[in-house]
């Protein structure tokens, strides 16, 4: 009797958690290594790495030295005034100057890189790709390149949502706690109390998003929101990120505009949720970080969106959304948010890099005319995209009323 033949054993998988982390490191060092990757991709760094830390660094210098940081700063390389929250000066009684750049914007890079590792936990080859995909897209690699505080806000959020996982008082405190914080440093981040709706019965998630709420007004009455006001940028053209974007291609400015914006994103929002194309809601009897982390995440970003312009290293709140969207909780929808999802994080950079490696030097108005053309045919992706998402929330709103209908046949 012949004996069967002896299957030759497989190949290896690569676990996905490692494959992650080779493929961001692998990312990461040809950046470090190849200095004409982000000019290519559109990021004009000037060369220089840090320069957000090195901003933050020089406001501290300058109230060391007794003058005004809100006003144009000599000790800063573009003479740039202090913008974020005033909680940022209180580096000035520490040890920490602009000599010490480098590190503050290394630790700020490793915090953030650490932190999202540990959110995301990649549990097939698929999503550790998609992933990476995100972690290596041109707005993440502009966060990492000026080592801008979003790094840091999202690294605080990141912890918090982990600990939710169970739900205690000490890991619930916890999780307000970074909200208070992140919002004492960048003021939006108020909104990701709203995270806390995920938890049941819904009158409770409701109080606590509400005492996370009132402790994170409580860090902004202290956060010298006035002066930076003043002094925050308004960026514009390609790698930003807010609905400021598409009124400005239609010529609209104002506050009326813009309250005129987010009527349309709730409209919008409103009949893709009717439609039942968003992503399903994620639900809070998952044992995991996945539903909390995903209101976060649409919380800033929807947020973010309506309230200004912004530089498109916001967009690194998107990690939040992925364990969601990447599960089949989500459903098709979920599915077709992320794609979208994707296309947002990376069509400005693709852009840049077929023109850069392919057209060459070109005339500034030839150069303007094209990005506003390309703005003006990508800006739908991006309003779907957070139409999606907000969408996805409505259900959230609904609870106490089903809670309660559930209590009466109960």
């Amino acid at each position: 009797m012949n004996e069967p033949p002896a299957t030759r054993p497989g190949l290896p998988r690569p676990h996905p958690g490692w494959l992650l982390f080779v493929l961001v490191a692998a990312g990461y060092l040809t950046v470090v290594n190849s200095p004409r990757v982000l000019p290519l991709l559109g990021l004009n760094t000037d060369g220089r790495w840090f320069i957000d830390s090195a901003a933050i660094l020089a406001a501290a210098d300058a109230v060391r030295a007794g003058a005004d940081p809100w006003l144009p700063n000599p000790l800063d390389l573009y003479g740039r005034p202090h913008c974020y929250s005033g909680w940022w000066l209180g580096l000035a009684t520490t040890g920490l100057t602009r000599e010490h750049n480098f590190l503050v914007g290394s630790l700020w890079v490793a915090g953030f890189l650490g932190s999202a590792l540990l959110l995301l936990r990649p549990a097939t080859i698929g999503f550790a790709v998609v992933a990476a995909a995100v972690l290596l897209s041109p707005p993440v690699l502009l966060a990492v390149n000026r080592a801008n505080n979003d790094l840091v806000v999202f690294a605080l959020l990141a912890a918090g949502v982990i600990l939710m996982v169970r739900d205690t008082a000490p890991r619930n405190a916890a999780f307000a706690g970074a909200v208070a914080i992140a919002t004492g440093l960048k003021f939006y981040p108020i909104v990701a109390a709203g995270a806390f709706l995920v938890r049941r019965p819904a009158a409770r998630a409701w109080r606590l998003a509400a005492a996370s709420g009132l402790a994170a007004t409580a860090a902004l009455a202290t956060a010298s929101v006035d002066r930076a006001i003043g002094t925050i940028p308004a960026p514009q053209g390609l790698h930003t990120f807010g609905s400021v974007v598409a009124l400005e291609l239609l010529g609209l400015h104002g506050a009326a505009a813009r309250f005129g914006a987010a009527l349309a994103l709730a409209g919008l929002a409103a009949a893709l949720a009717l439609l039942g194309w968003a992503p399903r809601a994620p639900a809070g009897r998952e044992a995991s970080t996945a539903p909390f982390a995903y209101v976060a995440g649409v919380a800033l970003l929807a947020g973010c969106f309506l309230a200004t312009s912004n530089y498109a290293y916001r967009l690194v709140f998107a990690l939040l959304l992925l364990p969601h969207l990447a599960s089949p909780s989500s459903g098709r929808g979920g599915r077709v948010t992320l794609g979208l999802l994707l296309a947002v994080l990376w069509l400005d950079g693709l852009y840049c890099l077929a023109h850069n490696a392919s057209l060459g030097p070109r005339p500034p108005a030839a150069i303007a005319a094209g990005d506003q053309l390309w703005l003006a045919i990508t800006q739908p992706v991006v309003w779907l995209t957070v139409g999606l998402l907000a969408a996805s929330l409505f259900p959230l709103w609904r609870l106490p009323a089903r809670d309660r209908a559930e209590e009466r046949i109960v």
